[in-house]
């Protein structure tokens, strides 16, 4: 198997950044392939954890480039402020993820992501493709549609878990979704 240059041989410096990240169809099968072989009785051979580790290397490797292009095609002139105002968005992005149950107003995702409302609106959407209420719209309805398959738990409570203030409403949102 021929391996790829390292990005040291190659002249790249690799770089993360730090956000919550979902599940994916890349990485996250990589990762779950090694826990459950961490997980289990047998005893791992030295080159296939070598192999595999390298192999979720180069896919993690792989979706950093691709979030550099999304950065990149940021409307800000300089990398550096393009970068900086995708952290800020992935920051307020972050912060609706940390608060699904709660009531939120744009105000306080803004200043989360230290951005005037209005800046965040144009620049959510221009990474995410939505507004920040329609995104968090989306991930309470996410986490109900979990809670629903996964769970005993009465649609009411689920309801009110998931951040809806009545049924009607959630029953309406969810029914469109489905």
């Amino acid at each position: 198997m021929l391996m790829a240059k390292s990005p040291a041989e190659s002249g790249m410096r690799p770089s993360f950044f730090e956000r919550y990240t979902p599940h994916d169809r890349i990485v996250s099968p990589k990762v779950r392939a090694l826990r459950s072989t961490f997980k289990s009785e047998e005893p791992i051979q030295d080159g296939w954890l070598e192999e595999n580790l390298r192999t979720l290397l180069a896919s993690m490797l792989s979706s950093q480039r691709a979030l550099k292009h999304q950065v990149d095609r940021l409307s800000a002139v300089r990398a550096s402020t393009r970068e900086e105002l995708w952290r800020r968005v992935n920051r307020a992005r972050d912060y609706l993820h940390a608060n699904l149950s709660g009531s939120i107003c744009l105000s306080e995702v803004a200043a989360a992501a230290c951005l005037s409302p209005f800046h965040l609106l144009r620049m959510f959407r221009a990474v995410f493709g939505q507004t920040p209420h329609q995104y968090l719209i989306n991930c309470r309805l996410d986490r109900a549609k979990f809670l629903l398959e996964k769970t005993r738990i009465p649609v009411t409570a689920i309801c009110l878990e998931c951040g809806f203030t009545s049924l009607g409403s959630f029953s309406a949102l969810f029914h469109r979704s489905c």
